[in-house]
């Protein structure tokens, strides 16, 4: 197992995780543990970046990975696309779950952001570098005039760092309708950064 899995470790990221991923079928629970490694970061900045808090991100982690471990006869690697969008996808549906239970107890965090650092803007996003960082730095002050999904985007986006595609696959809807969502929560957060500034 060892020499066949120092092999999986080239290659592109889908090829390494669908190697992995045949190794854990096969018994080998190290891989797994690898596939851990390679993602848990990436789901605890979208799970703080949906609630603020670190407890209920690390939750959030340790339940997507589980929910991944019983699930993964159900990926096969074709169906799923990448083992990436198929685990966010998981910690997005928990992250959905976890924030309407608290929006039913009204205990929602509503201090953002401050601590997670915005992923790179891929070039056709219409956000100059002094509008990201000021946006970064007051989001709270813009969240509220985004809708949900707009917020959903942004946050996978500018905080998880995740392309439009991808985030098509994790939020299984269509890349259009992705790119319409971002473009207006964009315009919506620079008509608040030109609002303060003037």
């Amino acid at each position: 197992m060892l020499k066949e899995k120092e092999g999986v470790l080239h290659g592109n990221d889908n090829e390494r995780d669908y190697k992995l991923v045949n190794l854990v079928k096969q018994g080998d629970s190290s891989a797994f543990s690898e596939l851990v490694r390679y993602y848990q970061q990436g789901i605890f900045k979208l799970a703080f970046n949906f609630f603020n808090d670190r407890d209920e991100a690390m939750e959030i982690v340790q339940e997507t990975f589980l929910r991944a471990y019983e699930k993964l006869d159900k990926f096969d690697g074709k169906n799923n696309k990448s083992f990436k969008s198929w685990v966010f996808r998981i910690a997005y549906n928990l992250c959905i779950d976890f924030y309407r239970k608290l929006k039913r107890n009204k205990v929602i965090n509503t201090d953002t952001f401050d601590t997670i650092s915005v992923a790179d803007s891929e070039n056709d996003v219409n956000i100059d570098a002094f509008e990201k960082q000021h946006i970064k730095n007051n989001f709270k002050k813009y969240i509220m005039f985004l809708s949900k999904r707009q917020k959903q985007v942004f946050i996978l986006k500018h905080y998880s760092g995740f392309k439009f595609t991808e985030i098509s696959d994790v939020m299984k809807i269509a890349i259009g309708t992705v790119k319409s969502l971002h473009f207006r929560a964009t315009k919506t957060l620079e008509k608040k950064v030109a609002q303060l500034e003037i």
